[in-house]
């Protein structure tokens, strides 16, 4: 069977979703010419945001799903089983680099490759841009836990920066990435429980930095990683005035300028 590419794919997705299996042959035919047609009908879609755990989301617009940092199956949050075209991978440990787990034939996007920093400045479905740029997992420029990837992804005029397990302030180390070169930015994943990653204050310094329109903490203690060394999100969303607590999936808009909005999901159900 002849492989389908990932363009085919999300176009055969958006015509079956906006209307049944009766749209595929003229899909097959919008592909041959360029797929105008079926993507220019996602062009109205909302960019949706689902915390799966830990440092992994599912985002969605329209046919095209990503996924970030997919945690290993017996993590204690409930197992990864999405669909996903895309997958971004920060750094290569067993908590967010189970791409096994993630259905479908997603493109694999991987911030390192043996231990050292990849180019990553790739274009998506004609929609998604993605790139990676260099940190480290801890604030000895990688000396207790090497290498780690920050992904910055602009979607539908949406800047969204996953800094993976950063270990220090940004631009702190030589080579790594600064604030100017992610900004500006509108969605920040950001780590917040300590001990392998920032704290809760450094975050707040890192989120100052930013500027984002939306915060959204990640890495921290929950009761899936009840016996792991991470402080609660309870130290970093104290210092926030406006948090927007979110069950299950939140499509994007942003606040009123001003201080950034935290939103906080719950916890996945087991």
């Amino acid at each position: 069977m002849r492989r389908v590419s990932l363009s085919r794919r999300l176009l055969l997705r958006a015509a079956g979703a906006a209307a049944g299996w009766s749209a595929l042959a003229p899909a097959l035919g919008r592909v041959r010419n360029g797929g105008r047609g079926a993507m220019a009908a996602s062009t109205n879609e909302a960019l949706t945001i689902r915390w799966l755990g830990h440092s992994a989301f599912l985002i969605k617009r329209g046919p095209l799903r990503l996924v970030t940092d997919p945690f290993a199956d017996n993590m204690g949050y409930p197992p990864i089983r999405a669909e996903a075209d895309v997958v971004t991978v920060s750094h290569e440990h067993f908590d967010h680099n189970n791409v096994q787990a993630v259905q479908g034939r997603p493109r694999v996007f991987r911030a390192l490759k043996d231990g050292t920093w990849r180019s990553v400045d790739e274009q998506v479905g004609g929609e998604l841009a993605i790139r990676a740029f260099p940190s480290y997992h801890d604030d000895r420029q990688g000396q207790a836990r090497g290498k780690n990837g920050v992904f910055l992804l602009e979607w539908a005029g949406v800047r969204i920066v996953h800094l993976g397990d950063l270990g220090h302030r940004l631009g702190a180390a030589p080579g790594t990435v600064t604030a100017e070169q992610l900004k500006p930015v509108h969605l920040l994943l950001i780590p917040v429980g300590g001990y392998y990653t920032i704290d809760a204050a450094v975050a707040r310094e890192v989120v100052s930095a930013l500027q984002p329109s939306v915060v959204v903490p990640m890495h921290y203690r929950t009761r899936a990683i009840a016996g792991w060394p991470l402080a609660p999100v309870d130290d970093f969303i104290a210092h926030y005035p406006s948090v927007r607590r979110i069950a299950g999936e939140r499509a994007w808009s942003a606040p009123p300028a001003g201080q950034p909005e935290v939103w906080l999901f719950a916890e996945p159900a087991t």
